[in-house]
């Protein structure tokens, strides 16, 4: 159990050497903070009151399934061939330890709501726990479609799911300027850490900004999926590496191309990128705590700092959406509409060009309003025509 602090300036509790999670504290207040490590060590911190009990019992007598059951059967079928099949192995040893032996047509709206209030009780991410209920959530849906050996339905009916209102820190936007300081902090970092990474670093987040590629996607990529057509280079990307399953082809941007020559030259096993996720996580949180003010700033907002320039810089939805490889260009539409929105002001402009509004004859009179003149114009002509 140790007191520590996030990138953020939040302090938590880190219990996962014992086996638990990180309890945020909510305060950047280092006094605050120990006082409340002070009461958690000796059991009489607030987020302490509410406990969630070990149940190991997973199956039911009745015969019905329970989640626990639902869960092994899911990681074995639907969830085999993921990418993500590490994580929800991890939902799986969670939820079956707290939870294993709750039938699934137990499961309602207010059982999901309360275990929702529960995880967030012990300190846990909304993420986090939004992660959980969704995986209770696909293991409910598959349910609709499994039988009992007697033929009856293992469930007839899908319950509500909670809401989760989260902050999306991943679609905040690297600057020019912070570009500029990553680089040269990453330079220097090079010059005094030779050892380290920082060459292989560099060239990954430039190719991070300039193809919009998720991290996992550009870890992956390796020499022989870089193509030439047409005096261009391509990223050619298989439906098996992308979180759509979608292939696609994304134009290298220059800078990119010039760095091949030393990718090729340094890769392993014809991998450009060769080192893990944890180590470009590592490097990049080194730079981010030199840049300041970047705490929101994650790897995968390069991905979102590549998809806001190629719209500021006139590329249509469509094309972007194709260049990012989203499922359909209305999940594109939703994270990016509102920078469309903003270039559709230079429509005034445009509407401003009419011809028709330069001749004088259809100018609408200044002192005209709803097609009749005011109130003293008209009654002079009336009193005119008397």
């Amino acid at each position: 159990m140790k007191l520590k602090k996030k990138p953020s300036g939040v302090y938590y509790i880190d219990l996962r050497a014992s086996g638990g999670g990180r309890i945020s504290l909510d305060t950047k207040d280092p006094a605050s903070a120990t006082e409340q490590f002070r009461q958690w060590k000796i059991g009489v911190h607030p987020k302490q009151l509410v406990e969630i009990k070990p149940r190991q019992r997973t199956h039911a007598p009745s015969g019905l399934m329970t989640l626990a059951q639902g869960l092994d059967r899911c990681l074995k079928t639907e969830w085999a061939g993921i990418k993500a099949k590490a994580t929800y192995r991890s939902y799986v040893r969670r939820i079956s330890s707290t939870h294993g032996d709750t039938l699934l047509v137990d499961i309602s709206y207010d059982w999901l709501l309360d275990y929702k209030a529960k995880m967030v009780a012990e300190g846990r991410a909304l993420g986090t726990v939004k992660g959980y209920v969704d995986a209770i959530g696909k293991v409910l849906k598959e349910a609709l479609d499994w039988k009992y050996p007697d033929g009856s339905p293992v469930l007839k009916q899908l319950p509500r799911k909670p809401s989760f209102e989260l902050r999306n820190e991943k679609e905040r936007v690297l600057t020019y300027e912070e570009e500029k300081k990553a680089f040269e902090l990453i330079e220097q970092r090079r010059c005094k850490q030779p050892h380290r990474a920082w060459a292989h670093f560099a060239r990954l987040l430039r190719f991070l900004i300039d193809t919009g590629c998720r991290l996992d996607e550009a870890l992956q990529t390796h020499e022989s999926h870089i193509i030439e057509r047409n005096g261009h280079h391509f990223l050619h990307l298989s439906g098996s590496r992308t979180k759509t399953k979608k292939s696609r082809q994304v134009p290298l941007s220059a800078a990119i191309v010039h760095d091949l020559t030393w990718l090729r030259s340094n890769s392993v096993g014809g991998r450009l990128f060769p080192m893990l996720p944890s180590m470009a996580w590592y490097l990049w949180k080194q730079i981010r705590e030199d840049l300041g003010n970047a705490e929101d700033v994650v790897l995968h907002s390069m991905r979102h700092t590549c998809a806001t320039r190629l719209l500021q810089h006139g590329m249509d939805i469509y094309r972007v959406s194709r260049w990012l490889g989203h499922k359909d260009i209305s999940m594109t539409a939703k994270r990016y509409g509102h920078l469309v929105a903003d270039d559709l002001v230079q429509g005034i402009d445009l509407l401003a060009s009419n011809p028709v509004l330069t001749e004088d004859k259809f100018r609408i009179p200044d002192n005209q309003v709803n097609g009749t003149k005011e109130k003293d114009g008209l009654n002079s002509d009336r009193t005119s025509q008397l």
